[in-house]
């Protein structure tokens, strides 16, 4: 089952679109905050890391579907927002622990070289810049519910028409820690609340 879902994660991505169209300008290395919304608000999918519940305390990754909302309920804004099925093996691994982590990286948007090329950093440089979003996974309310369904259908219309009979839910994260890095020297630790509260400056 493991390698079942392993091998679909690899042929998500082998399938996907080279880039996605950013939305707005990359920030600035010293904005760190901006940068990681701008991450989250221009990438449509992520690996999410679970622990496995049929080998415990070992490591499992799949490939998530993301999109960001602002949550109704509580005014925090570019949190993540998740259509999962109970069937699929992170799930179940989240049924017994729903301590989580999510992968995103500008390499996504095309922004970063995967061929070699030297005008544009390597996926793996600093330079290209990657999130590591963690916290717990879990269910949205009946009060944000309509704003996540209404995101996810429209980033992804295929959701729309996935079998019913699935056990579909609808989930967010809910953030303990933000981890960036984005530039040489080290790693940032972006606080939730200062995250949540972000708004452009213009």
């Amino acid at each position: 089952m493991r390698v079942a879902t392993i091998l679909a994660a690899s042929c998500a991505m082998l399938a996907a679109p080279a880039a996605l169209a950013a939305v707005g300008p990359k920030p600035p290395i010293d904005d760190k905050v901006a940068t990681a919304r701008w991450i989250v608000a221009n990438t449509r999918w992520a690996f999410i890391a679970t622990i496995a519940h049929d080998r415990p305390g070992s490591p499992f990754n799949n490939v998530i579907s993301t999109a960001n909302i602002t949550m109704p309920s509580t005014g925090h804004q570019g949190v993540p927002v998740f259509y999962t099925s109970a069937m699929d093996a992170s799930s179940k691994d989240i049924a017994v622990n729903n301590n989580i982590s999510l992968g995103l990286s500008e390499a996504q948007l095309g922004l970063c070289g995967e061929d070699g090329s030297d005008d544009v950093p390597d996926p793996e440089s600093p330079l290209c810049a990657r999130l590591v979003l963690s916290g717990r996974f879990m269910n949205v309310s009946s009060t944000d519910r309509d704003a996540a369904v209404t995101q996810l259908f429209t980033e992804h219309p295929e959701m729309k028409s996935w079998p019913t009979g699935h056990d579909w839910l609808v989930s967010y994260l809910q953030l303990d820690q933000i981890w960036l890095i984005d530039t040489f020297g080290g790693a940032s630790i972006v606080p939730p609340e200062v995250y949540w509260a972000w708004k452009p400056s213009h």
